[in-house]
């Protein structure tokens, strides 16, 4: 549904609120998946989780679409992370778990 398109943390977006809402309607649980699948590769990963704002501006995004479309929870499948900024992506993992925490959404990490 989702992907990183810039290193200042900003989002592509396929989500659809009909979706969303018939979902809900028959009782189930929406957790949309936000990828670094679908970016390009002149985007540096690193760059985005090893800086503070850009990884804040990412994590805002996602509340945002969270909150908009009333998720109830967000899927996070970041692919190419490579060793040399893996603990930056635990931070970034940990401050979006404090932001879900918050709002009372499930955050889920595929690895």
């Amino acid at each position: 549904w989702y992907a990183v398109t810039s290193e200042d943390g900003s989002l592509s977006d396929y989500s659809s609120a009909d979706f969303v809402k018939a979902m809900h309607a028959r009782g189930i649980e929406v957790w949309p998946l936000v990828s670094d699948f679908g970016m390009k590769e002149e985007i540096d990963e690193g760059s985005i989780l090893s800086s503070y704002e850009s990884r804040r501006t990412l994590i805002t995004n996602i509340m945002n679409e969270i909150k908009l479309y009333g998720y109830d929870g967000i899927n996070i499948d970041f692919e190419k992370i490579k060793a040399d900024y893996s603990g930056d992506y635990i931070q970034f993992i940990r401050e979006l778990s404090v932001e879900c925490r918050r709002a009372e959404v499930v955050l889920s990490v595929d690895n």
